[in-house]
């Protein structure tokens, strides 16, 4: 991973870099994207949960380019990879918009599983990178991730799919 690399990153990711405080590394870094409703997603949620970590969406609207998903990105998808129709919406529009793209030009941080599986079956599982890994890259590796961020959680998730798909 090099300076500049283009990564598409979902809200769940997004949340987790800003309970880490990596956020502003990540993104003075890597050309870090996302889609519309992951930014939505960054919005939601129960804010009177112990757990909530608030993302100022204004800012990352702000900050990183935040790509609209049309209808017909959705259904390119879906007509590529079916099982695409049973994420959830913002791991859709962010593989949705991702195929739009010239292959090897972006990275893609999810770290939901059933997003990795998707992509896994549209080719894209070398494109698949975890918080923790670019984390690292910035400098940011001694932070206490929760256990999907984590290269090695990740590592294995990927094993795991690709002997399924074999």
């Amino acid at each position: 991973m090099n300076k500049g690399d283009r990564v598409l990153i979902d809200s769940n990711a997004i949340i987790e870099a800003h309970r880490t405080r990596c956020w502003p590394n990540l993104i003075a870094f890597f050309s870090v994207e996302t889609v519309d409703m992951c930014a939505r997603e960054c919005a939601s949620g129960k804010q009177l949960h112990r757990h909530y970590v608030p993302v100022d969406t204004n800012a990352l609207r702000e900050n990183i380019p935040t790509h609209e998903v049309s209808d017909a990105m959705r259904l390119e998808l879906i007509c590529k990879e079916p099982s695409a129709a049973d994420i959830d919406d913002g791991e859709k529009d962010l593989l949705a918009f991702a195929i739009t793209l010239p292959p090897n030009a972006f990275l893609i941080c999810s770290p939901d599983k059933a997003c990795m599986c998707v992509a896994a079956r549209l080719g894209l599982i070398d494109r698949l990178v975890s918080l923790q890994a670019l984390a690292e890259r910035v400098g940011r590796g001694n932070l206490s991730f929760r256990q999907n961020y984590t290269e090695n959680w990740h590592r294995k998730q990927r094993t795991t799919i690709q002997l399924d798909i074999l």
